[in-house]
């Protein structure tokens, strides 16, 4: 249906959904504008006593349709002057709120978490597979990947590459792998509807990638990139674009290697990290520790801790 009619649909489905339960909370917290306006209307119905907007993404131009994204624009605007708190998956993302929606709540980051894979494998072997584990579009840059195959392949014969997920662009990059003739280093698996055996076969794999296209409307460029956070959940190195703000601490942490947009930077990088045991399980430990610290546990219960001292100070 018109994506206009899916929002409507949408806010409304989440309304009945409280509604239905016939239970009054004291918290809401919606995930984007259009849950968050949810949670308005369930406040003026006195089902819930306060609304938090959690800004997972932004970009300057989310929608190709201006009237649609002039409405996304409204929503969020609006959204915003009216709930009790905004939590933003990044720093960056503040950032925007604060400049171009001009927030008058508090502003909480709330940072992206994952869960934890069962066993992390650590025999110090070199498997020679790399992973792409999120949604297949062309932003997030997995066509770089593809097209370095070639080019890595030349050093290191049997090298693969294991795809996890699905997405509008995978026809292209089917296509691709064609051209290139690479199907022997290219595995598409699909998505994974059980998230913890997908995390499970990231620990079977050597070096992430999240080689996102550097454009100034990317949503990666603002939102937290989780599938980073993921690999190095596995224990995984990643070799991603200087876009997220994760890249510096990637740099500093020793926990991957930044590359430039072009397939030469991409195939030096894998070919460097696979071709040293010593450095590779040293980028592996640093991505370890990183990992830790982003359960969801820890930080769910941060950030319900300061956002129940913010609203109560605030009420």
């Amino acid at each position: 249906m018109p994506e206009t009619i899916q929002f409507v649909k949408d806010l409304l489905q989440t309304v009945i959904s409280v509604l239905r339960t016939k239970r009054r909370a004291q918290l809401f917290v919606g995930a984007d504008a259009l849950n968050a306006w949810s949670g308005l209307l369930l406040r003026k119905l006195g089902f819930t006593r306060f609304v938090i907007m959690f800004a997972i993404d932004y970009t300057p131009r989310r929608f190709p349709n201006k009237a649609v994204n002039l409405l996304y624009y409204i929503l969020n605007l609006t959204a915003v002057r009216q709930c009790d708190l905004l939590w933003t998956v990044s720093r960056r993302i503040k950032e925007v709120y604060l400049r171009n929606y001009c927030a008058r709540c508090p502003i909480l980051v709330v940072l992206g978490g994952t869960i934890k894979p069962e066993k992390i494998s650590d025999t110090g072997t070199i498997k020679n597979r790399l992973v792409f584990l999120g949604n297949l579009e062309q932003s997030k840059g997995l066509q770089l990947a593809v097209a370095a195959i070639p080019q890595i392949k030349k050093q290191i014969p049997d090298i693969k590459l294991t795809v996890i997920g699905h997405g509008p662009y995978y026809s292209a990059l089917a296509r691709l792998v064609e051209h290139l003739e690479v199907e022997d280093s290219v595995e598409f698996i699909g998505h994974m509807h059980d998230h913890q055996a997908a995390m499970q076969m990231l620990t079977q794999c050597d070096i992430g990638l999240a080689p996102y296209v550097p454009d100034a409307t990317n949503i990666s460029m603002y939102g937290f990139p989780l599938k980073i956070i993921e690999y190095f959940a596995a224990g995984l190195p990643v070799v991603t674009t200087n876009i997220s703000e994760m890249a510096p601490v990637i740099s500093n942490m020793n926990a991957g290697i930044i590359i430039d947009y072009n397939t030469e930077s991409f195939a030096n990088a894998v070919i460097q990290l696979l071709s040293d045991a010593a450095l590779l399980q040293t980028y592996k430990k640093n991505a370890l520790r990183i990992g830790q610290d982003y359960s969801w546990d820890n930080i769910f219960d941060q950030a319900l801790a300061q956002t129940i001292r913010i609203l109560y100070k605030h009420s």
